[in-house]
């Protein structure tokens, strides 16, 4: 769904960065820093919970989750305006770009 809004937001030749950007950013935290924090988390805990830290932070996702999700919520509010904004500068564009090709 996120990848669709940004298709959508971006002007077309401008999709293919917007996408790969997308996509790196979500690698970066979801896949190199998420089990990095959680694995520092777990050497913090360890000395406290011992066995059972690696369960508290797992728990840290929750929040953090939590968060994230009201962050798209609140960026949910202007996507409507976006979408507009960007047809509104697609249309506009067309007639130039079509009397470039002739």
């Amino acid at each position: 769904m996120q990848l669709a809004i940004v298709q959508t937001v971006v002007k077309v030749r401008m999709r293919a960065f917007a996408a790969s950007l997308h996509f790196m950013a979500s690698n970066l935290f979801g896949m190199a820093l998420a089990p990095l924090i959680i694995g520092m988390l777990n050497d913090f805990f360890s000395a406290r919970y011992g066995t059972q830290a690696i369960r508290y932070s797992m728990l840290t996702v929750v929040p953090v989750s939590m968060l994230s999700g009201f962050g798209l919520i609140l960026g949910a509010r202007f996507i409507r305006g976006d979408i507009k904004t960007a047809l509104k500068e697609g249309i506009e564009e067309r007639p130039a770009a079509s009397l470039e090709r002739a």
